[in-house]
């Protein structure tokens, strides 16, 4: 992928003090590198991330796990056909109203998941290793402030 090395990599001297190049760069490299981690596991950061949120969820239908990603109707039509295509997941129908798909982890979906964090634990540490455990610490908590407030103001 040497374009996108080339993208990920360059940073420039003067825009690296702006927040947004400095966001932008970081969730490039994340993204890109975790992505690459997770492609033997036939994952990718959605598809990830819809897994995380299953594996705690009793009778979520697709609907409602949509709609709490921000993930619009064709698009988590097309993740769900690749998670239930690698039987990580699958839909059920509803007892109460069989036009609704309620969504179920596979065991085999509760592994991957499993395999999944242990991967993305070990890079998230390689990836912060500039930075020390209490910055690390202060980074989750100064980002979660952000996305609190994000998510605050959006629901105005």
């Amino acid at each position: 992928f040497p374009s996108h090395d080339i993208e990920f990599k360059t940073i420039h001297p003067e825009l690296i003090q702006y927040l947004g190049y400095g966001f932008h760069k970081i969730t490039l490299n994340y993204k890109f590198l975790l992505n690459e981690l997770l492609k033997d596991l036939n994952l990718n950061g959605p598809l990830f991330s819809i897994l995380l949120v299953m594996r705690n969820s009793k009778n979520m239908n697709q609907a409602t796990l949509g709609d709490e990603l921000g993930i619009d109707k064709a698009t988590m039509v097309k993740f769900l056909d690749q998670l239930e295509e690698f039987e990580l997941l699958e839909r059920v129908s509803d007892q109460n109203d069989r036009r609704v798909k309620n969504l179920k982890l596979t065991e085999k979906g509760r592994n991957i998941v499993k395999k999944a964090l242990e991967k993305r634990e070990q890079f998230e540490r390689d990836f912060l290793n500039c930075l020390s455990e209490e910055e690390v610490t202060q980074l989750k908590i100064i980002m979660r402030k952000i996305l609190t407030k994000i998510s605050t103001e959006s629901q105005k």
